[in-house]
């Protein structure tokens, strides 16, 4: 009977690798990372040459002729010299004065465009700005499927023997065989040499390559190139005649009427007594002529201006005359020496003295208001008044 087996030997060395799989379908894109920063913009190229000019537009009419100067007497006829060479052409004569300017000539068509001048070659470019810093690496992919197991490859070569394992236990004697003849001994075979290992068996198939990460973050905008020369002006066109003035528009519709302006001032009016009369009033009164008085209308304003003009003269020296006036009808109001005429006395007695006085006369009521001027004294004495007016101008 066989022996029980003995422990395993020690792992021989590793084959050699078999061939890579085939690789593995690509896994699904991921989402586009946030783009990176713009790199700085280049500097702008060198400005091309400049096209062709394109054809000049029609010259504009002449103007007017300017009116021939005078012309200098003729000189008295010399003989016929020589035919000399032809001399240095004289420098040009002044124009003469511009004629009058004609009408306006109705607008001329607008002149065909010109053919567009040749495009200039192209500048040469820009340095490539700055790369932008590379945006932030996507979420990895998910894993692929794994590929399908490689074939398996051949079986490598043999390992060397292991160390003999323990010797097992003895089995039972089994019952002797009948004895057969003894042969004549074999010779020993040649030890057969090991077997190269095999090669490994192909890789799997590669997984399919994961979902690519989102986009990185755009990187900052470069700064702007330098701007290119400016190219030389083209050839300014023939300026058109000035079209005919177009006819006048039609007259627009009267505007609303405004609103009615404040009452203007009345007009002055006034009266005069110039009758000489005597009074020893120390109070306001009525002269044996009474007046002068004035029926004026107030506006809404209640305004009026007031003049009052004396002549007097006074029985003794430093006696002072006065006038004033009072107001009746729509308004009542007694004469007051704040609103009135003093005329002073004088040195001299019976010497005539003549003066004026002016009043803006206010919060009188609308309406028609009469106006009588009174007479007083400032002392006692006899005053004689003559040349007696008053002027009243309402106001608005």
């Amino acid at each position: 009977p066989t022996g029980a087996a003995g422990n395993d030997g020690a792992t021989g060395s590793q084959g050699v690798q078999g061939p890579t799989g085939a690789a593995g379908n690509d896994g699904a894109t991921g989402s586009q990372g946030i783009q990176g920063p713009t790199g700085a913009a280049g500097n702008d190229g060198a400005t091309g040459s400049q096209g062709v000019q394109g054809p000049t537009g029609a010259a504009g009419n002449d103007g007017a002729t300017g009116s021939q100067g005078v012309q200098g007497p003729t000189g008295a006829a010399g003989n016929d010299g020589a035919t000399g060479s032809q001399g240095v052409q004289g420098p040009t004569g002044a124009a003469g004065n511009d004629g009058a300017t004609g009408s306006q000539g109705i607008q001329g068509p607008t002149g065909a465009a010109g053919n567009d001048g040749a495009t200039g070659s192209q500048g040469v470019q820009g340095p490539t700005g700055a790369a932008g810093n590379d945006g932030a690496t996507g979420d990895k992919g998910d894993q692929g499927v794994a590929g399908d197991k490689g074939a398996t490859g051949p079986q490598g070569v043999q390992g060397p023997t292991g160390p003999t394992g323990n010797t097992g236990l003895t089995g039972a004697n089994g019952t002797n065989g009948t004895n057969g003849s003894t042969g004549a001994n074999g010779s020993t075979g040649v030890a057969g040499s090991t077997g190269t290992n095999g090669t490994n068996g192909t890789n799997g198939a590669a997984g399919a390559t994961g979902a690519t990460g989102p986009q990185g973050v755009q990187g900052p905008t470069g700064p702007t190139g330098n701007t290119g020369l400016t190219g030389a002006n083209g050839t300014n066109g023939t300026n058109g005649s000035t079209g005919a003035t177009g006819s006048t528009g039609a007259t627009g519709s009267t505007g609303a009427t405004g609103s009615t302006g404040a009452t203007g001032v009345a007009g002055a009016t006034s009266a005069v007594v110039a009758t000489s009369e005597t009074s020893t009033s120390l109070t306001y009164v009525a002269l044996a002529t009474a007046g002068p008085a004035l029926t004026v209308t107030i506006p809404a304003s209640g305004n009026a201006l007031v003049t009052l003009t004396l002549g007097s003269s006074t029985s003794a020296t430093d006696l002072d005359c006065l006038m004033a006036f009072a107001v009746s009808g729509a308004t009542t109001r007694v004469s007051s020496d704040a609103q009135s005429f003093r005329n002073p006395g004088r040195s001299v007695a019976n010497a005539v003295h003549q003066g004026s006085a002016t009043y803006l006369v206010t919060g009188l009521t609308a309406g028609s208001n009469t106006f009588t001027a009174q007479y007083r004294l400032g002392t006692p004495g006899t005053c004689t008044f003559i040349n007696r007016n008053i002027i009243v101008i309402p106001l608005p």
